[in-house]
C-alpha cells in the first residue's frame, strides 16, 4: 500500500538525510507490516494508493495501562460518577433496579468516589434496595467494591458492614466473569472498545486486566480485532504463565495470531492501594485519616513477598509492572526492583519522594519506565488537597521525572479514566485542577506528551512498524486543542492494515 502526499510528524528532530522535513509532503510505502520506503515513490502495478492530500502521518498511539474487559463493560454498568453522597448513590441504584425484571440478575455499578462523602458506604443501605438482585458497585479508582449481602455470598466473601478493599477485592473480581452471560458481554464490549480505540488513533495497549487476559487475546485477534496488545499476568497466575514458557515480548499463540499482535506483557503487582480509598501507602499519615489501623495506607504485599515475586518473574523472562501510588510504596518498589535487577515499569507514580524521582531517572536508563496516567489529576486534585495538603507539590511530578531523565510513558488506567490518549496528553500538558494549573513546573510539552504516547516510536521511517495514525491537524500546533483530536483522526493503521479509515482511495 502506498500513502501519497503525507506530511510526517517527527518527534525529537529529524535525522540528517531524512526524506521530508517538517511540512514537506512525501510518499510512504507499507509492505510486510513495516514502512518500506519514504520519499518520492512511484506506485507499483495493482498497488493500493491512498492520497493523504497533505494530512499528517505519525506513529500510532499506545495506552500503556488499560483494563480492557472492564472498559468494554462500562456501557453495561450503572454510572455512579456523579454521586455526591452515600444517599445519592443508593438513590441512583434503586432507580435502576426499579426498571429491571425480578430475575435476580447481578447489578454492577462503577464510578463512585467516596473519599469526600460525609457517610461511609454500608452493606445495609444496599440490602434495603436490592429486591432480589446481587449488587456490586465498583469505586472509580477500582480499589474497592460496595456490595449487598447477597452479592458477597455469591462471590464467596464473608459478610461485613462496609466495603471490600484492595487484595481481597482484586481476588474476588474475576469471579464476576463466571456469572451467566458475563463472558458474552465482555466479548462484545471488548470488540466495541477496540473499535472505539482505533477511531482515536490507538494502535496498541498494555492490558492489565484481572484474570488471564493473556489467554483471551489470541482468540480476540483471531475473531478480527486489529490491535497490538501486551497482556499482563497477576501473581495468582504467575506459575501458569511461566510453566507455559511465556516471556515478555513473545507472541502468545502464533497459530491463532499469525500476525503476532498479541504478545506477553508484564507481571502486574498491586503493591498499595489508591488515594480515593485512602489505601495508597505513604511515608506520612493522611491528613484526614479515617482508619486508625492504617493511617498511612495499606501494603498488599510484604517486602519478602514482593522481592520473591519480582525475582521469579525476572528469572523467568517477564518484565514487571508494580502499582505504586503512595510515596512509601514507590520507594519500596524501587528498592525491590534494584535488588533483583528487574525491568518494566512503576505504575502510576502519583506521589514520589524527590530522591526517588532521581532514582527513576537512573533506572530509566536500565529499562524501568514511569507509567503515569495524567487524566487522574482531573478527578484527584480535590481529594489530594484534602488528604495530602502537606505533600501536594510532589504529586504527578512528571516534569521532575523528565528532567531527571526518567522514561515516562502515558496511559489511562481505563476505566478509571477514559481510554483516550488525547485526553491524557491534554491533562499532562495543561495540568488543570479546576481553573488553576496544578504545579506548572510539572507540565509536559506537547512533543513530550505525544512521544510518551507512541511506545518509543519517534518517527515514520523506513524499517519502522507500519502502526500509524493519519491526522487532519498537527497535534504539536499550540492552537490545536488536544481534546478535540479524536475527531481529527482520518485513519489508523496496524501492521500495515487499516483498522479505521474515513478516506477515499
Amino acid at each position: 500500500m502506498l500513502l501519497r502526499n503525507a506530511r510526517l510528524l517527527r518527534l525529537g528532530g529529524s535525522r540528517p538525510g531524512d526524506a521530508g522535513q517538517a511540512g514537506e509532503p512525501v510518499d510512504v510505502r507499507l509492505a510486510g507490516g513495516v514502512v518500506q520506503t519514504v520519499g518520492d515513490v512511484r506506485p507499483e502495478h495493482a498497488e493500493r494508493v491512498i492520497d493523504l492530500q497533505g494530512r499528517w502521518l505519525a506513529p500510532g498511539l499506545w495506552d500503556q495501562h488499560v483494563h480492557m474487559g472492564q472498559w468494554g463493560l462500562m456501557s453495561q454498568r450503572v454510572d455512579l460518577s456523579a454521586a455526591g453522597s452515600t444517599h445519592h448513590a443508593v438513590r441512583i441504584v434503586a432507580e435502576h433496579i426499579a426498571s429491571l425484571p425480578a430475575d435476580g440478575s447481578v447489578v454492577q455499578g462503577w464510578g463512585h468516589r467516596s473519599a469526600a462523602w460525609a457517610e461511609a458506604p454500608t452493606t445495609a443501605a444496599l440490602d434495603q434496595i436490592g429486591n432480589g438482585h446481587p449488587v456490586v458497585l465498583m469505586s472509580g479508582d477500582g480499589h474497592h467494591a460496595w456490595m449487598n449481602t447477597q452479592a458477597m455470598r455469591l462471590l464467596g466473601l464473608p459478610a461485613r458492614p462496609g466495603i471490600i478493599v484492595e487484595r481481597e477485592w482484586f481476588e474476588a473480581f474475576p469471579r464476576l466473569g463466571d456469572l451467566p452471560g458475563s463472558r458474552e458481554l465482555t466479548r462484545d464490549g471488548v470488540a466495541q472498545a477496540a473499535g472505539d480505540a482505533a477511531r482515536m488513533g490507538v494502535v496498541g495497549i498494555v492490558d492489565l486486566e484481572f484474570g488471564t487476559p493473556y489467554r483471551d487475546w489470541p482468540a480476540r485477534i483471531a475473531a478480527g480485532i486489529g490491535l497490538r496488545v501486551r497482556a499482563g499476568v497477576y501473581p495468582d497466575h504467575l506459575d501458569d504463565a511461566l510453566a507455559a514458557g511465556l516471556r515478555t515480548g513473545q507472541v502468545i499463540d502464533p497459530v491463532a495470531d499469525p500476525g503476532g499482535l498479541a504478545t506477553m506483557g508484564p507481571l502486574k503487582i498491586i503493591l498499595d492501594g489508591s488515594l480515593n480509598t485512602r489505601t495508597a501507602l505513604c511515608t506520612q499519615p493522611y491528613a484526614d485519616a479515617r482508619e486508625p489501623a492504617h493511617p498511612n495506607g495499606v501494603r498488599n504485599y510484604t517486602t519478602t513477598e514482593l522481592i520473591d515475586l519480582l525475582g521469579r518473574a525476572t528469572r523467568g523472562g517477564l518484565q514487571v509492572a508494580v502499582h505504586a501510588i503512595g510515596d512509601e510504596a514507590a520507594h519500596e518498589a524501587l528498592d525491590a526492583i534494584e535488588t533483583v535487577h528487574a525491568t518494566g515499569s512503576i505504575e502510576h507514580a502519583q506521589l514520589i519522594a524527590d530522591s526517588d524521582v532521581g532514582r527513576l531517572g537512573r533506572l530509566g536508563r536500565l529499562g524501568l519506565r514511569a507509567s503515569v496516567q495524567p487524566a487522574h489529576l482531573l478527578d484527584d486534585h480535590a481529594v489530594m488537597r484534602q488528604c495530602w495538603p502537606d505533600r501536594a507539590q510532589r504529586t504527578f511530578p512528571i516534569g521532575s521525572l523528565l528532567r531527571a531523565g526518567a522514561d515516562v510513558v502515558l496511559g489511562s488506567d481505563a476505566p478509571v479514566a477514559p481510554l483516550d490518549p488525547w485526553l491524557a496528553m491534554w491533562a499532562a500538558v495543561e495540568r488543570r485542577a479546576g481553573d488553576a494549573v496544578w504545579f506548572p513546573e510539572q507540565v509536559m510539552t506537547r512533543e513530550q506528551a505525544f512521544a510518551a504516547s507512541t511506545d518509543a516510536h519517534m518517527s515514520v521511517q523506513a524499517g519502522s512498524a507500519a502502526d500509524l495514525v493519519v491526522l487532519e491537524n498537527d497535534p504539536l500546533d499550540p492552537s490545536t486543542d488536544l481534546r478535540s483530536l479524536p475527531a481529527s483522526v482520518a485513519a489508523t493503521v496496524v501492521c500495515g492494515r487499516f483498522t479505521h479509515i474515513r478516506l477515499e482511495g
